[in-house]
């Protein structure tokens, strides 16, 4: 009878360390955060650069300072920070400095100048949130609690090896044990939450026309 309370404990208590039951509404996006960028099939900035099947061509004044299989930048005159069209189908992965109606101010990985990237050229956006410890120390105690309670209590009670009513006290030391392990196995990490898509079909035609640099 002991045994199944504790198997019914222990699977409450994973389920309510599952990702879905941890979940919360997101808040909104802010700068400085890390984000993660899913370009679309958009091959042009009018009047800066367009990349064709066999080249990447300059549609105005400015200069290509990147050009590689991610994306393709451009120094136009009129703008502080690069201009930058990612590549289609390509992920862009940094820190998001700046935002308005029509772009998002990023420094990638790896670069120190932040791009301008058009909203209407990125298909969808991830955030990027760490991952706690806390869960794995949860799981690894309950399991090990658990497992503890069905081998050392059950399965020793009738030789004598634990005495009557003592079943908690001999659980306590490997759930404490199981929990530690669990914190440190885990790395923490990081995760990504898929937020909506910048804009909706409209709103990217909208933007994709009256766009000027």
């Amino acid at each position: 009878m002991k045994s199944s309370a504790i198997l019914r404990l222990a699977t409450c208590l994973l389920l309510l360390t599952a990702p879905g039951a941890l979940a919360e509404d997101a808040p909104p996006l802010k700068r400085g955060e890390r984000v993660r960028m899913h370009a679309g099939t958009v091959r042009e900035i009018p009047g800066v650069v367009a990349i064709t099947p066999t080249s990447t061509e300059k549609k105005g004044e400015g200069l290509i300072i990147a050009n590689d299989d991610r994306l393709v930048a451009v120094k136009v005159p009129a703008q502080e920070e690069p201009l930058c069209l990612p590549r289609p189908g390509q992920t862009l992965t940094g820190r998001l400095d700046d935002m308005d109606d029509q772009t998002w101010t990023i420094t990638l990985d790896g670069r120190t100048t932040p791009f301008k990237v058009p909203r209407y050229a990125i298909a969808r956006m991830d955030r990027s949130r760490p991952r706690s410890r806390w869960p794995a120390a949860l799981i690894g105690a309950v399991a090990t609690a658990g497992l503890s309670y069905l081998v050392i209590c059950s399965g020793f009670k009738t030789c004598g090896a634990v005495p009557q009513g003592s079943e908690w006290g001999v659980v306590l030391v490997p759930a404490a044990i199981g929990g530690a392990v669990g914190f440190i196995a885990s790395n923490g990490g990081e995760r990504w939450e898929s937020l909506q898509t910048p804009g909706s079909a409209g709103r990217r035609l909208q933007v994709r026309a009256t766009i000027r640099f």
